[in-house]
């Protein structure tokens, strides 16, 4: 009986220092997914859109399951909007804007993603962006889902790389 106790004790000592280290992981990166760097998926190279749009107009740029909606007002003067994604389906997206100095928007920019098949959901997937200074993706802001049309839709104040990927939490 005792010999049983030991190994019982012992296994539960294991799941406990199993759960106490997964925790952390999951706090900071929120995703059930072990996240690859943007790097590791500009190897499939995928469709690539530019755009010239006046920010007091304001305008659209699609590529693939993408669309880039600039408002009225999103920032002064004329840019050329780059949306490169890695695949027809969004794998990551890198947005870029030329002038650089215009990267900083008065006004959110859209970034809408929509399912390749149509009425597939989008339940517990977000929208993430790669911060460089910390090395890891963080959820993107002012993120709203649409299950009936399968798009989510996030807020964005610069541009970066993207991606979407399965959350523990949804939106």
């Amino acid at each position: 009986m005792k010999r049983t106790k030991t190994v019982l004790g012992a296994a539960f000592a294991v799941l406990l220092l199993s759960a106490l280290v997964a925790i952390p992981f999951a706090v900071r990166a929120r995703t059930v997914n072990k996240v690859a760097t943007p790097a590791a998926h500009a190897a499939a190279a995928g469709p690539t859109q530019t755009a010239t749009i006046d920010g007091s107009a304001g305008g659209t740029v699609k590529c693939a399951s993408l669309s880039v909606v600039v408002p009225p007002g999103a920032y002064r003067g004329t840019g050329t909007i780059t949306v490169a994604a890695s695949g027809p389906e969004l794998q990551t997206v890198n947005l870029g804007i030329s002038p650089a100095s215009l990267n900083a928007f008065l006004v959110p920019v859209k970034l809408v993603y929509k399912k390749v098949d149509a009425g597939e959901n989008v339940a517990g997937e977000s929208i993430f962006w790669w911060n460089p200074a910390t090395g890891a993706w963080e959820p993107a802001p002012n993120q709203s889902g649409d299950v009936v049309n399968g798009t989510l839709t996030s807020g964005l104040l610069h541009f970066s790389t993207y991606s979407v990927f399965k959350t523990r939490a949804g939106w």
